[in-house]
């Protein structure tokens, strides 16, 4: 019977573990909680202020990435799995971040699908 017991719960910490070791993904728009695109000016310059929720209930957050490509700008969420394993206090499913409007700039997208989120 212990044995029993311990394999159940090596399987259970490998199955946790495989899951854990899941990498981050890209949140796309379709699965964004009250998204919000507004323009701001921030210390005399104008810029894209892009929130939202993560509406993949068991994901966090992990980091935003914002790069451009000719004369748009794409929007990347990085999410990641929150298991019992991370500091959920550290972890929230909400993100923020400011896109530049530079000058000649024409659209910005958002995720690998690059859904169009803004234009001039």
């Amino acid at each position: 019977m212990k044995n029993t017991f311990a394999i159940f719960g090596l399987l259970l910490c490998l199955a946790g573990i495989s899951c854990s070791a899941v990498g981050p993904t890209v949140l796309e728009y379709d699965f964004t909680v009250h998204p919000t695109v507004e323009t701001v000016v921030k210390d005399g310059q104008p810029y894209l202020k892009i929130a939202g929720l993560c509406g993949h209930s068991a994901y966090g957050v992990e980091r935003v990435k914002v790069s451009e490509s000719g004369d748009t700008a794409h929007v990347q969420v990085y999410i990641t799995p929150v298991s019992s394993l991370t500091n959920r206090a550290k972890v929230s499913g909400d993100f923020e971040t400011l896109v530049p409007l530079k000058p000649g700039l024409t659209s910005v997208t958002f995720g690998k699908e690059n859904t169009p989120i803004w234009k001039p």
